[in-house]
């Protein structure tokens, strides 16, 4: 008997049909920059190198931030440079030590075109998740 379909699951890397052309790649971009700011900076520059040497389609799906130190008091800022990198997000907020510092503060970021049902804090500061429906794809738990 000759199966003449695939099962992602079963394969090797690299098996499989290609996806077409009209499919993005999904793909996820980490960054530990140890500051909401600093986070900002290094996507801002990262995402237009991307988007001049491989164009739009080329740019990360979801991104993940640790370690944002970002309060609640600043979400707003945080939120403007987000949308304004073209992409939207969820926010576990940082928390101030007893020594008077900021530690922690996770966010996730995706492409306006994913569908975000819910955001989920499992720790705050530390564990976020966002259900999400990527197209070509179907629902993950990031």
């Amino acid at each position: 008997m000759i199966v003449s379909w695939f099962i992602a699951f079963l394969g090797f890397p690299g098996e499989g049909p290609r996806p077409r052309k009209s499919e993005a790649l999904f793909s996820i971009l980490t960054v530990n920059a140890g500051g909401w700011r600093a986070a900002i900076a290094i996507l801002t520059e990262h995402l237009r190198d991307v988007a001049e040497q491989h164009g739009a389609a080329a740019m990360p799906t979801v991104i993940l931030l640790q370690e944002t130190k970002l309060l609640e008091a600043r979400e707003a800022a945080f939120q403007t440079a987000v949308h304004r990198a073209g992409f939207r997000c969820s926010v576990s907020f940082a928390s101030r030590t007893a020594a008077g510092g900021i530690s922690g503060g996770v966010a996730i970021l995706w492409r306006p075109d994913i569908y975000v049902s819910e955001h989920i804090v499992g720790l705050p500061g530390r564990v976020l998740c966002v259900p999400m429906f990527v197209p070509h794809i179907g629902q993950l738990n990031v």
